[in-house]
C-alpha cells in the first residue's frame, strides 16, 4: 500500500500537478493514432490502386471484346441484308421472267383464239344458236344436256363443283361451251348472283381480279355469257373495264339481257368488241305450249333476219322439245349452229337494234 502511494506521489511530482502535462499526453496519443491511421490508409490506398488497375484492365479487355463482337454483329447484319437483297432480286427476276413467259403464252393463246374460226361459213340459209345455260350444278340435267346434238351450245356455271370435268366431257362430245360470268342483279335478296359476282360497288381492279379468277376455272370455252336479269352491264364505268379485259384476251361475250342495254352495246361497238345478244329465253314459262310458242318465234326470227339466238334452262321438258324441234328444222332449211360459227363472222344489218339486229362480232376464243 505504501509502494502505490509512493508511485502516485512520484507521478504527481513529475506532472507538478499542472494540466499541461495531461494536454501534452493527450496530444501525443492523438498524434500516435493519426500516424497509425495514416499508415493504414497508405497501405489501403496502394491496395485499392492495384485493385482499380486490375479492374480497369478487365474492363478494357471486356470493352475490346464487346467492340469486336459489335463489329462481328455489324458484319453479320450487313451480310444478312445483302443475302436478303440478293434473294429478293432473284425472286423479282424469276417473277418477271414468269410474267414474260405467261404473257407470251397468253399472247399465243389469244392469237390462237382469234384465228380458230377464221373461214368458218354459216351457210346460205337461216341459222339458229341454241344455248343451254346453268349446267354443272345438277349431275342429272348436265348428263341429259350432254346427250343433245353437238350443234347445241352448252353454258356452264362457275359454281358447279365439277365444272372443269363437265366442260371437258362436253368438249369431247364436240359441243361449244360457254362460261357464265355472274354479275350484280337488281335485288340480291331474291336473286343472289353468288360470291363470284362482279359488282358496281367494287373497284375496277377488284372486278378485274374476280373476272380473271373466273376465266381460269374452265378450259376450252369459246365465250362467256351473262344471265338476262343482271344490271351490272348497265353501269358504263364498270362494264368498260370488263370489256377491256375480255377484248385483250379475245374472249367474246354472249349477252343474255336482250337489246334494251344500250350502254353495253355502245361500248362494245366503240371498242370493236365481239358481242352477241340473245333474242329470247325459251322456257321462262315451263309448259309445253309456252315452249312451243317460243320455238316458233325463233323460227320466224331466223327466217326474217337470217339469225336467231335463244337461251334455255336445262329443264328436262325443254331439252326433250329442243331435240324434237331440231329434227323438224331440216325440212324448213333452218340450221342449228354452234355459237362459234356465229362469233367467227361479222354480221351487220342496217336495222334498228330494237328490231332484233345482231351486232358485229369477231373471232372467238379457244380458252
Amino acid at each position: 500500500m505504501s509502494s502505490v502511494k509512493q508511485k502516485a506521489d512520484s507521478v504527481r511530482k513529475l506532472s507538478g500537478g499542472s494540466p499541461w502535462f495531461w494536454l501534452i499526453l493527450f496530444l501525443s496519443l492523438v498524434a500516435m493514432m493519426a500516424a497509425i491511421y495514416a499508415m493504414r490508409f497508405m497501405l489501403g490506398k496502394t491496395d485499392r490502386v492495384g485493385m482499380a488497375l486490375a479492374v480497369g484492365q478487365k474492363v478494357e479487355v471486356l470493352f475490346r471484346k464487346n467492340k469486336a463482337h459489335a463489329r462481328l454483329r455489324e458484319a453479320a447484319k450487313i451480310a444478312l441484308e445483302e443475302e436478303r437483297r440478293l434473294e429478293k432480286e432473284a425472286r423479282r427476276k424469276a417473277e418477271e421472267q414468269a410474267r414474260i413467259e405467261a404473257q407470251s403464252e397468253n399472247d399465243k393463246a389469244a392469237l390462237a383464239r382469234a384465228k380458230r374460226f377464221e373461214g368458218v361459213q354459216l351457210g346460205d340459209g337461216p341459222v339458229v344458236v341454241i344455248i343451254i345455260k346453268g349446267l354443272g350444278l345438277s349431275a342429272t340435267t348436265t348428263e341429259r344436256a350432254l346427250e343433245l346434238p353437238a350443234s347445241v351450245t352448252l353454258g356452264f356455271s362457275p359454281y358447279a363443283p365439277d365444272v372443269k370435268e363437265w366442260a371437258a366431257l362436253a368438249l369431247e362430245r364436240g359441243n361449244d361451251i360457254l362460261l357464265n360470268i355472274p354479275m350484280e342483279t337488281l335485288d340480291f335478296r331474291t336473286d343472289d348472283p353468288g360470291p363470284y359476282a362482279l359488282l358496281t360497288s367494287s373497284s375496277s381492279e377488284d372486278n378485274k381480279t374476280r373476272l380473271n379468277m373466273l376465266l381460269g376455272l374452265v378450259d376450252g370455252y369459246v365465250a362467256v355469257y351473262s344471265e338476262r336479269n343482271e344490271i351490272f352491264t348497265q353501269n358504263q364505268k364498270s362494264v368498260q373495264s370488263i370489256i377491256s379485259v375480255l377484248n385483250t384476251k379475245h374472249i367474246p361475250f354472249v349477252f343474255g339481257g336482250g337489246y334494251d342495254n344500250y350502254s353495253l352495246i355502245q361500248i362494245a361497238n366503240e371498242n370493236e368488241y365481239p358481242l352477241l345478244v340473245t333474242d329470247l329465253v325459251l322456257d321462262n314459262a315451263i309448259t309445253q305450249d309456252a315452249i312451243n310458242a317460243k320455238l316458233k318465234e325463233v323460227e320466224e326470227m331466223a327466217l326474217d333476219k337470217g339469225v336467231a339466238i335463244a337461251m334455255a334452262h336445262p329443264y328436262p321438258i325443254t331439252m326433250r322439245m329442243i331435240e324434237q324441234w331440231m329434227i323438224k328444222l331440216e325440212d324448213k332449211n333452218i340450221t342449228v349452229v354452234p355459237v362459234s360459227a356465229m362469233i367467227g363472222h361479222i354480221i351487220k344489218q342496217d336495222k334498228n337494234l330494237e328490231d332484233g339486229l345482231t351486232l358485229e362480232v369477231d373471232s372467238p376464243p379457244q380458252q
